[in-house]
């Protein structure tokens, strides 16, 4: 992971206790180990990760990519034997996605991306995997061209159901329904409420109230998908 290797690991458990990488931390067993992005430091810094009675993992770091955190899966999970590994990405394109989305734009940075979650599964073969969409963007400084691309949503959907992992849009629901970018959206636990702002004022980060909607989207255990209605049984062939 380079330069990201050593990056601040949080553990949620009612209070965030922190341990650095450079230190060794007591094996442990996660409810949930969740890798993301500067979305997902957000949602912690909100306290939107603290889920009273369960251990909550946090691996972000703003600006990374999927990518980046790929070559350090196999010794987390020995480190912190989730039961659910939760994949939170925006579409982070300066790290490890850089050269191909310099070289071909979204249709290269979209299959780095998906190389990196089939990689998921080979470093998670057994773990429940949860891939949680991204909500759409208004970037107002023009520096995350890629983020919240609905190409990039496309593939994680179509990716997941192809390695026994679980694609769920709560966050884009939450945050920008039919993927369409609002400033406002109710609070958390009240959806009648007036509206409060979610978004801070570069159409991408989230204040405190976004961050805790888009905590509880990623924490939130998908619906289950319905089961395809059985086709009916023919009739008999009438006999004699």
């Amino acid at each position: 992971m380079g330069k990201h290797a050593n990056r601040i690991f949080g553990v949620t458990l009612v209070a965030v206790l922190f341990c650095a990488g450079l230190v060794a931390c007591q094996p442990l067993h996660m409810d949930v180990l969740v890798y993301g992005d500067s979305l997902t430091v957000n949602a912690q810094t909100a306290h939107g990760l603290n889920v009273p009675g369960k251990l909550v993992g946090v691996r972000a770091m703003g600006g990374t990519a999927l990518c980046d955190w790929v070559p350090a899966m196999a010794s987390d999970r020995k480190l912190y034997h989730p039961h659910t590994v939760v994949i939170a990405f925006v579409g982070n394109v300066a790290t490890c996605v850089a050269n191909d989305w310099r070289r071909s734009g979204s249709a290269a940075a979209t299959a780095n991306y998906e190389r990196a979650l089939r990689a998921v599964r080979v470093a998670y073969p057994t773990e429940k995997i949860v891939v949680v969409g991204s909500p759409a963007m208004n970037d107002r400084i023009r520096w995350l061209l890629y983020a919240g691309s609905p190409q990039l949503n496309a593939m994680e959907k179509r990716v997941a159901s192809q390695i026994r992992a679980t694609y769920t849009d709560a966050a884009d629901v939450a945050l920008s329904p039919h993927h369409v970018f609002v400033w406002d959206r109710p609070p958390l636990g009240c959806p009648t409420c007036r509206p409060v702002r979610v978004r801070t004022s570069d159409g991408v980060h989230l204040t405190d109230a976004g961050g805790k909607l888009y905590g509880a989207a990623l924490l939130t255990p998908p619906s289950p998908s319905p089961s395809p209605s059985p086709s009916p049984s023919p009739s008999p062939s009438p006999t004699g």
